[in-house]
């Protein structure tokens, strides 16, 4: 798209998912590693030099909240969908993805891309928290609508003229 005789890059808004259970080792958090951290890290680094914000969200849902979900996936048919029974199982492991979740936290936040430990066991309060950072980090880039020259602004004023002469 060009404005004012410039090129100007369309903005976009990709947003990723990903489950901490990935980042940790779905198998069990005593599995984490550091398989490629490095590279991940040298990965988003590079994205933050080329100008795309990074916000990384971990939604801290309590032991107690993850039970109760857990049994309305049971007891509700039309959640039953989302009901796995390997998670479980899993939940024997609870200890140990905290403790790989806190140290994944605090090995991969940066200034460049920062972690926000948010509390989920009210949806409402999490939107709300979430809403708000990506809000803040918008508009800590400064962001403004491109401007036009003298010359642009003489062409739009001849192609007002034009629009507002013309014959429905």
């Amino acid at each position: 798209m060009r404005v004012g005789g410039r090129q100007v890059r369309r903005v976009s808004c990709p947003v990723f998912t990903r489950a901490m259970s990935a980042i940790a080792g779905y198998a069990g958090a005593r599995t984490f590693g550091n398989n490629s951290r490095r590279e991940r890290a040298h990965h988003r680094l590079e994205l933050a030099r080329n100008g795309y914000l990074i916000l990384k969200f971990f939604l801290n849902v309590s032991r107690d909240e993850q039970k109760k979900r857990f049994l309305e996936r049971l007891d509700e048919p039309e959640k039953n969908w989302k009901f796995s029974p390997a998670d479980v199982k899993e939940r024997n492991c609870w200890d140990d993805y905290m403790k790989a979740y806190e140290d994944a936290i605090r090995r991969t936040s940066a200034p460049h891309a920062p972690w926000y430990v948010v509390p989920a066991d009210n949806k409402w309060f999490t939107r709300l928290v979430v809403s708000a950072a990506i809000v803040q980090a918008i508009e800590q880039l400064g962001l403004r609508f491109p401007t036009i020259d003298a010359a642009v602004a003489k062409e739009f004023a001849e192609c007002r003229k034009w629009l507002l002469a013309e014959k429905s």
